[in-house]
């Protein structure tokens, strides 16, 4: 028992489980079948109130009453047929049509069965069925009827004789012979007129088996005479007559030699001989006469014989053609004699279909459709039944899955009357449909919905009967248009639902009293842009949401609506009333129904539904046309949701009677949009009207406490966009102070002038009056003269005049700010600038206690101007100057010298103080955020510290009127002063009485005063604060109490002693007590230490040794500064860069003491006083006591011979490119101290006569000095603390030298070379009697040799290593000084980590190269410098004696995994041993610099590793798996990846991909080989290879500058590129160059570097300086001035990259850089379009637009049409053609349409950008473009739907589930 029930449990579980299996795969097959809609993204909308009309709609349409009546359909109960039509040789299964029944031929489409795709189809008015068909059988069956009929024709006979004949002849013996001629008779046969005869007539009817619906299977009897071979056999009948008449030819041939002879006497033998022969002939050729007479054959031997006798083309024989049409008929429905048969296909079947080919119709019983094709039936199509058209739908048996297939353009007839419910719906393949509505009622509830393709639907006819179209009907189409007929009553919900429709229309008119359109009717139609409603008397009732848009639907492409005209109602009660428009946000006008109000009893109904324009944030107008007086709506919700600052609305001036105020005029008055102002009030609304006069004027309400307490009327200008404020109105008067505030646009209009008189009603009220940019032009004179109460002005960029005594008697203004927009765009333009702004006498003699202006700063500018002048006292009551302010970013101060006159910069911001003077720009930006940072967030976006905030990271920077948020911290860092400003001397200023009390300005600020009324705080008055400013220019921790910026700037005893260092106090603007930074020293720098010193930014290290000094300057401009005084800029540590005016003249001592960094001086070639060249400064037209005229050496920079940037060489003289100094005559004092890099000063061409005090103080490595002839002095100190060898050359005998001039403290040395005696060569020189004092003054020391006298007949020989530091031998002295053809002795040849020394080269005093026999020390004729030369040799590493660790991973060093180790020595590696199978690949090393230590190459296992002077760690690699490659050798033997030399192809390691650019190597390569890649030739023969760069930042070359090198292949990607530069003399043209190109020639080709430039220029290459950043960058710069800087790595052959400037004819530069901002930015827009980074191939960049200088950065672009031309990024230009450029606008990709282009065979990349901001070069690798791609690639098509995820997931499970065992252990049956 148990064992049974197992076995029936296993059965049971069997059965379960493949029963599961088989429902799996079922389902599996119907997911795959699904098709894939598209129902878009139903995402919440974009409405106020958080309503989510999106899911409105799909409830509501779910639910929604349909419209169609199923008894339309009930009516047709008759037989259901398949219909066809002929399309040209085919039959086509059209559709299934179901009859009415009875008699009628009318019928409904009930499913279409289309076999293929058809692009085209139309459905007939009448439609046929059954068409006669003749297929195989039954030909079949023809054949076997008619095989055995038998066709005959008899020829007649002539029958012809010739008689005996013997004549008797003597012949040449004279014999007598006898000569007897046979006789013959034979036939003649006649082709004329055979007689024709058919036997075995075939009768009776076809093959009673033939199956089908074929009626004609009766056999006729032929008819009389029919010429069967004539007619169907000519080919046969003519092959017969040929061979009768070949017979009657050849009979004639034998007859004529009888009638030749039968009457010739005598005869001859011959005669007799030729006669029988032929009667002979004749006899045998007669015999066949009788088979000639007769030809007969059957209908299957003519069949056969006749096949390709075919007249009428249609693959039959005639014969056959003859049966079918002459000799069948049907027993109902007559013959086919009038037919001709027509070959056609059926399917795959080929048929044989009778046409009639008569001018008559057809026999009574017979139906020829419109062609002649004989049909069994034909029926009236009058409607098309539900889902008739609908593949998707397989109910009842209908459309079997997979079976049917759908058409493209269809055409639907006038007798159609209904179209049911889902007709067509689901449809990816309809695209046009055309319907002839004249019977047309009703078109079905989703008639048309889901089908995708469809563009395109047609009512046709002028008398449309269509009345009502259903719900959902054309949802998510792709309809283009549509224009509804003019009878239609009803368009049901959803009708448009999430469609394509571009344009709606009611067509030819309305013709109907109300038009229903149902809730959601067009929702979500993004396309739209036109609304036509041309019924003029038709009322419509409109449903909610019917032209609304989900809010990812991007605002739509509707701009203009208008509602009709007739309609006097928008709220209709529930579901018809809301949400109209909502969601458009690209709507721009609309204009409201013309009746609204009118006739209507209740209030209610009259206005406007509060959400109609929910959503429309970008709306620009909503007019209320004339008849709409009455109509109104709520002020705070109607236009709650519009953003746009120029909205307004438009509509009639007054209401019923003249008399009064039209409703929605003064609703407007109150009215509330959506956007707040730049002070963080709401916006307003204008009110636009026409008066009695037809003058345009327009109101807003601008009350504090209520909108209509006050209100501003504006006159609009006929004819232009312009307005003039005429006048303030009081509506209701509050007494409360008022602020004027005239914003860019009023509705669209520009204010550009105030009308006399203007606030003569608010004239003792208004506090504050601000004018926004781009606006008013004039205010005229007295505008507000006697504004007592006015404390604040604002005036726009626009105003260009300000007349006489504007503002005079405006005791209470205290500040005027002039808008500062235009600064960046004009800079210094003089001529732009002298007439910007013209100021008349008193406009600002206000008579108030204090005055400060801010603005734009140039000495043509007339605010300035004003306040730099004599009358600046003159203007307010206390006689104090005007304080000019410049404002953020710059915020600089500027105040008249009241002593010299000059404009003196007082003020300006230092970065730690950023956030306490923007304190008012971060409270706007903050919004609430009580921690925000202008700083803090400058430091995190440019990763200067970890993101401490978060919102900092997410928020780019703010633009804010003329400057980005980071322009603040940049303008510290990066300072220009303006033009105008002529004196930095702050320090003088302060300490000069006359100034003492105009520095009030310094501290006084302003806040704002309010008032708590209705709920809100109002502004009521701006009150100035004295000593309001507290200064942090000092940070805190340790010297916040030096805080006092008076002092600071001017005070050289206000800084304790004790808290300074060797360099002291020098008050002054920029070299001041300025501690930025609370650590002195680098080491400790957390997040939590603010600022960016001992960070590194731009490229550059911020460091403060130093506690004075403004250690974040970084760069500045001075312009017009005329002076500098005595240590300007002290200590200023960063700063890299500065630059001069022409009005430079003055410079004090040491400007730049202590300022290590500084390496560039940009001194324009028109000044006169000041030079800067190699490092040095120089005075110019200097005088030195001698008379001797030329420059002098103001500071030699102390960077000088650091290695940074443009440092110069540690060799000062005209060998190292010091070539003005044979024009210097004298040097300033302590020149060339602290030169701590300085090793050689070369002064002997120069004329000074004075070496002065301390001139090479602390020029620590100082060992050479060579002075010139005229020296005549050494002043004291001059050698202080120089290094403990210094060697000076003294040339002239009788120089004077200080005591002090050397010190010897320590065990320093001097060796003092120049002659020993005087000029009389008998008394010692004055120079030697100094060696002979300070040697005797020293003996007491024990010190005497640490003074060396040379005399000037030695010669010295010295021994420098590469480079060029001198080599220390304990053995030998260095350097030598020898006789004359005396020998040096050599020093030990020295060592060099990685090198092995080769040799020694010589070079001469004068720079030449020793070319003499024999050892250079040897023979020493002149002064020689010896120098060691090396080779490179990695195996030798010199230790430097401190040790490194070795940490192995995956691997074991001397059997450790982690030793110490010093350089050099020899350490055993081996990889560990892996149990998993796997193998040792190759070893990596990190740094990678060290991989070359490895003895035996990277693949060798047990290798032996030279332990470098670093820290490393080594990486043994492994193989995933036991097979393939060597185990030491990665990638197999010979570099071949994957095997040995037996088994080629198994390698198993991973490869990854080699891009080359501009050169061979590209391909897949395992880590740890070898990779060998060659540049190709540049294609310009201007051009040279220059080097390789990558990627990859680990990666490294074998030599990086050679053409053809090679790398170790890393684990990743790699993108290698070739760079070339510019060929120049020294470039030998027989170099090793690069390999040519592959399909290029050697000729030179010229590219402009101007694409889109009528007028190309190419472009010249140069090193420019980046005034950022102080760094060497390339830029492109074209002839014509306009520069390209590219900082962002990643692109090569920078060198190409060019830009050219249409529509100005100014130099510009372009900035492409790198920032984290655009970063964001870019990633934020692609994701935004993608959905993700997955596949895309990026390039973000910063792209900037500055003036010729650099400095000044330009935002506004207007005019300016600008091309960028640059290479292709690096990463991108394996795809070639596919790259894509766009900007990154707030989130979205602006696509720009970019050029390619080639230069110099560099692959680059032309657009023009619009704006200058974050873009980006990107490429989706998904859609790759076939022929655009340099990489052949294939790229994948459409992404794979989820669907074929699950339905293979379904497929794989069912498998699963047939195949795997039930658990049941198999019993084996084999023998036993």
């Amino acid at each position: 028992m148990t064992k049974s029930r197992k076995k029936k449990n296993y059965k049971l579980r069997r059965r379960v489980k493949r029963t599961v299996a088989a429902l799996t795969m079922i389902m599996a097959i119907v997911v795959a079948a699904i098709p894939v809609e598209n129902y878009g993204t139903m995402q919440a909308s974009g409405v106020d109130g958080g309503v989510n009309l999106a899911e409105n709609a799909s409830a509501y349409l779910e639910n929604c009453d349909k419209h169609y009546d199923s008894d339309l359909e009930n009516a047709y109960g008759g037989t259901e047929v398949t219909v066809q039509h002929i399309e040209g040789d085919s039959f086509i299964n059209a559709f299934k049509i179901k009859l009415k029944g009875g008699s009628s031929e009318d019928a409904m489409i009930t499913e279409s069965v289309f076999e293929r795709e058809l692009e085209k189809f139309d459905i007939h008015e009448v439609e046929y069925y059954e068409y006669v068909q003749m297929d195989a059988d039954y030909l079949k069956a023809v054949e076997n009827a008619f095989d055995a009929e038998t066709y005959s024709l008899v020829f007649t006979n002539d029958r012809k004789s010739y008689s005996a004949r013997t004549e008797t002849i003597t012949d040449a013996s004279g014999a007598s012979v006898t000569l007897n001629l046979n006789a013959v008779n034979y036939d003649l046969i006649s082709t004329e007129s055979p007689s024709e005869t058919i036997t075995n007539t075939a009768s009776g009817s076809l093959d009673s088996t033939l199956t089908g619906s074929n009626p004609y299977v009766a056999i006729k009897a032929p008819t009389s005479n029919p010429k069967i071979f004539e007619t169907y056999a000519p080919v046969l009948l003519k092959t017969h007559t040929d061979k009768i008449d070949a017979y009657n030819t050849e009979m004639k041939r034998y007859t004529d030699v009888l009638d030749g002879i039968k009457d010739k006497t005598p005869l001859t033998r011959d005669d007799e001989t030729r006669w029988n022969e032929a009667v002979s002939n004749i006899t045998t050729l007669n015999n066949s006469a009788a088979d000639l007479s007769t030809f007969s054959k059957t209908f299957a031997e003519m069949r056969a014989e006749a096949r390709d006798e075919d007249e009428d083309g249609n693959d039959l024989p005639d014969i056959e053609d003859y049966v079918i049409c002459q000799r069948i008929a049907s027993s109902n429905n007559g013959d086919l004699v009038k037919y001709k048969l027509k070959k056609l296909t059926n399917g795959d079947a080929v048929v044989y279909v009778p046409k009639n080919d008569s001018p008559n119709g057809p026999d009574s019983g017979q139906k020829n459709d419109d062609e002649g094709y004989l049909a069994g039936g034909k029926a009236n199509i009058k409607g098309i039944a539900s889902r008739a058209f609908d593949i998707t739908y397989t109910d009842n048996g209908k459309h079997p899955m997979g079976s049917n297939r759908e058409v493209g353009t269809l055409t639907i007839p006038l007798t159609v009357e209904f179209i049911g419910e889902q007709a067509f719906a689901h449809s990816r393949f309809l695209k046009d449909v055309t319907i002839d509505d004249s019977n047309l009622t009703i078109l079905g509830d989703e008639a048309f919905a889901q089908c995708t393709g469809l563009a395109s639907i047609k009512f046709t006819s002028e008398n449309s009967r269509l009345k009502t179209i259903g719900c959902q009907a054309f949802y998510n189409t792709s309809l283009d248009s549509i224009i509804f007929p003019p009878y239609v009553e009803t368009i049901g919900a959803g009708c448009l639902y999430l469609s394509n429709i571009k344009e709606i229309s009611m067509g030819g008119g309305l013709k109907n009293e109300t038009l229903t359109i149902e809730p959601y009717a067009f929702f979500g139609c993004e396309q739209l842009t036109k609304v036509n409603f041309e019924g003029e008397s038709t009322n419509f009732k409109m449903g909610d949401a019917i032209f609304a848009l989900t809010s990812s639907q991007g605002g739509g492409a509707l701009e203009s609506f208008s509602f009709p005209s007739y309609m006097n109602k928008m709220d209709n009660g529930p579901d018809y009333s809301r949400y109209i428009l909502a969601g458009r946000e690209n709507l721009k006008t609309v204009v409201l129904p013309g009746r609204l109000g009118n006739s209507v009893t209740n209030d209610d109904e009259k206005y406007v539904p509060d959400d109609t324009f929910s959503g429309c944030k970008n709306l620009e107008c909503v007019e209320f046309p004339d008849g709409a007086y009455d109509a109104k709506y709520h002020s705070d919700k109607l236009f709650a949701g519009v953003l746009n600052s120029n909205f307004y609305v438009r509509g009639p001036e007054t209401g019923a009677s003249s008399s009064s105020i039209a409703s929605p005029r003064s609703c407007t008055w109150n009215a509330i949009p959506g956007y707040f102002t730049e002070d963080g009030k709401q916006g307003v609304i204008p009110y636009v009207f026409k008066d009695a006069d037809g003058k345009e004027h327009m109101e807003i309400g601008v009350g504090e406490e209520n909108r209509d307490d006050y209100i501003a009327r504006i006159d609009i200008i006929e004819g232009s966009k312009n307005a003039i404020l005429s006048g303030y109105i009081e509506n209701h008067p509050t007494g409360n102070p008022l602020a004027v505030v005239i914003p860019k646009t009023v509705g669209g209009y520009t204010i550009t002038e105030i009308a006399d008189g203007c606030f003569k009603d608010v004239s003792d009220i208004i506090y504050k009056v601000v004018i926004a940019d781009g606006t008013v032009q004039k205010i005229n004179a007295n505008a507000f003269k006697g504004c007592d109460k006015l404390q604040w002005v604002e005036l726009g960029d626009s105003v260009n005049f300000i007349g006489a005594s504007a503002f005079e008697g405006c005791e209470s203004l205290e500040n005027v700010v002039f808008s500062q927009t235009q600064t960046a765009l004009f800079g210094d333009e003089d001529s732009y600038w002298k007439d910007a702004l013209t100021i008349e006498e008193n406009a600002f003699k206000t008579g108030s206690d204090f005055l400060t202006f801010h603005g734009a700063v140039h000495p043509d500018y007339a605010p300035f101007k004003l306040a730099m002048s004599a009358e600046t006292k003159n203007m307010t009551g206390t006689s104090l100057p005007i304080c000019y302010k410049t404002d953020a970013p710059t915020n600089l101060t500027i105040l008249r010298d009241s002593s010299t006159g000059e404009s003196t910069l007082i003020d300006y911001p230092h970065y730690e103080e950023i956030d306490t003077i923007n304190a008012d720009l971060i409270k706007l930006w903050a919004k609430g955020d009580s921690g925000y940072s202008i700083t803090d967030k400058f430091e995190e976006l440019n990763e200067l510290k970890n993101v401490a905030d978060p919102n900092y990271a997410e928020r780019p920077f703010n633009n804010y009127k003329n400057f980005n948020e980071k322009d603040i911290p940049l303008y510290t860092l990066f300072m220009t002063i303006p033009k105008g400003i002529d004196s930095i001397d702050a320090s003088a200023y302060y300490k000069r009485s006359e100034n003492a009390n105009d520095l009030v300005y310094l501290t006084r600020t302003y806040e704002s005063q309010t008032k708590f009324v209705n709920g809100k705080d109002i502004e009521i008055g701006i009150k100035g604060v004295p000593d309001g400013l507290k200064r942090d220019i000092n940070q805190r921790q340790t010297y916040s109490r030096y805080d006092d910026v008076k002092s600071v700037y001017s005070d050289d005893k206000y800084i304790s002693e004790t808290d300074l260092n060797e360099f002291g106090q020098k008050a002054g603007l920029f070299s001041g007590f300025l501690a930025e930074s609370e650590l002195s020293m680098e080491t400790g720098i957390t997040d939590s230490i603010p600022g960016i010193i001992w960070r590194t930014y731009s490229g550059h290290k911020y460091v403060e040794n130093s506690i004075v000094g403004n250690d974040y300057l970084t760069s500045i401009d001075l312009k017009t500064i005329k002076q500098l005084p005595d240590y300007a800029f002290l200590s200023c540590e960063n700063l890299l860069s500065t630059k001069y005016g022409l009005e430079m003249e003055t410079i004090g001592a040491l400007p730049y003491r202590n300022c290590k960094n500084l390496t560039s001086i940009e001194i324009p070639e028109g000044n006169q006083y000041v030079q800067f060249a190699n490092m040095i400064l120089f005075r110019k037209n200097q005088t030195n006591d001698r008379a001797a005229s030329g420059l002098e050496i103001i500071q030699c920079l102390e960077g000088r011979g650091s290695g940074s940037g443009n440092s110069g060489s540690f060799k000062v003289g005209e060998e190292s490119g010091d070539t003005l100094l044979a024009n210097v005559v004298s040097i300033d004092k302590e020149a060339f101290s602290y030169c701590e890099e300085i090793t050689e000063v070369d002064l002997s061409t120069s004329k000074i006569t004075q070496l002065p005090e301390r001139c090479f103080y602390k020029a620590v490595k100082l060992s050479t000095v060579k002075l010139p002839d005229s020296i005549e002095t050494i002043g004291e100190e001059a050698f202080l603390q120089t290094s403990d060898n210094v060697e000076v050359t003294i040339p002239n005998p009788s120089c004077a030298i200080g005591e002090t001039a050397f010190n010897f403290d320590g065990n320093r040395k001097v060796t003092i070379r120049g002659p020993q005696y005087d000029a009389s060569g008998t008394r010692n020189s004055a120079i030697y009697n100094y060696y002979l004092k300070m040697k005797e003054k020293l003996r007491p020391q024990g010190k005497e040799e640490n003074i060396i006298f040379v005399s000037e007949d030695k010669h010295k020989v010295t021994f420098i290593d590469y480079d060029t530091s001198l080599i220390v031998d304990p053995e030998v002295p260095n350097p030598q000084y020898v006789d004359h053809e005396a020998n040096a002795v050599c020093v030990a040849k020295p060592q060099r980590s990685g090198y092995e020394f080769t040799e020694w080269k010589c070079i001469l005093s004068d720079g030449t190269q020793f070319k003499g026999s024999g050892d250079p020390w040897l023979k020493v004729t002149e002064d020689r410098i010896i120098q060691a030369v090396y080779k490179p040799n990695a195996n030798i590493i010199v230790p430097d004696g401190n040790d490194y660790k070795l940490t192995m991973k995956d691997g074991t060093a001397n059997g450790q995994t982690e030793l110490t180790a010093k350089g050099g020595d020899r350490i055993n590696v081996a990889p560990v041993a892996k149990t998993d199978g796997s193998k040792f690949q190759y070893w990596t090393v990190e740094p990678n610099e060290h991989t070359n230590l490895l003895v035996d190459g990277v693949a060798t296992a047990n290798t032996t590793f030279i332990m470098p002077n670093a820290d490393v760690t080594l990486t043994a690699n492994f193989s995933g798996g036991s097979s393939g490659g060597d185990n030491n050798k990665p990638g197999g033997d010979d570099n071949k990846p994957g095997g040995d030399d037996n088994k080629p192809g198994t390698d198993t390691a991973k490869k990854y991909k080699v891009t080359v650019n501009y050169g061979s190597g590209s391909g897949e390569y395992a880590a740890g080989v070898t990779v060998n890649i060659s540049a190709f030739a540049p294609e310009s023969s201007s051009r040279v290879f220059s080097k390789w760069t990558t990627n990859n930042s680990g990666l490294g070359f074998a030599n990086a500058n050679s053409a053809t090198t090679s790398f170790i292949m890393p684990a990743a990607d790699v993108t290698v590129t070739a760079n070339y530069r510019v060929r120049t003399d020294d470039d030998d043209d027989d170099d090793d160059q690069p390999s040519r190109r592959p399909g290029t020639n050697t000729n030179t080709t010229t590219v402009t570097n101007r694409p889109s430039s009528s007028t190309g220029t190419t472009g010249t290459t140069g090193t420019v300086t980046n005034p950022a950043t102080g760094s060497t960058n390339t830029v492109s710069t074209n002839n014509d001035g306009n520069k390209i800087y590219i900082t962002k790595n990643g692109v090569s052959n920078k060198d190409v990259a060019s830009i050219s400037v249409d529509g100005s004819t100014d130099n510009f530069i372009v900035r492409i850089t790198e920032s984290a901002e655009a970063t964001a930015a870019v990633e934020e827009a692609l994701i935004n379009k993608y959905g993700s980074l997955d596949g895309l191939a990026y390039f973000p960049m910063d792209i900037s637009l500055y003036d010729s200088t650099g400095q000044n950065k330009i935002t506004d672009t207007y005019g300016l049409n600008i091309t960028v031309t640059m290479p292709i990024p690096d990463v991108l230009i394996q795809y070639g053609g596919n790259s894509r450029v766009a900007a990154a606008d707030n989130g979205n990709l602006q696509q720009l349409t970019p050029r390619f282009t080639t230069i110099d065979g560099i692959a680059c990349i032309s657009f023009v950008p619009p704006h200058f901001s974050p873009y980006v070069i990107y490429v989706d690798t998904n859609n790759l473009t076939a022929g655009q791609t340099l990489d052949a690639t294939p790229s994948t098509g459409d992404p794979i739907h989820p669907k074929w995820f699950a339905a293979i997931g379904m497929a794989c499970i069912s498998v699963i589930l047939f195949v795997t065992s039930d658990g049941r252990r198999r019993r084996n049956f084999g023998t036993a």
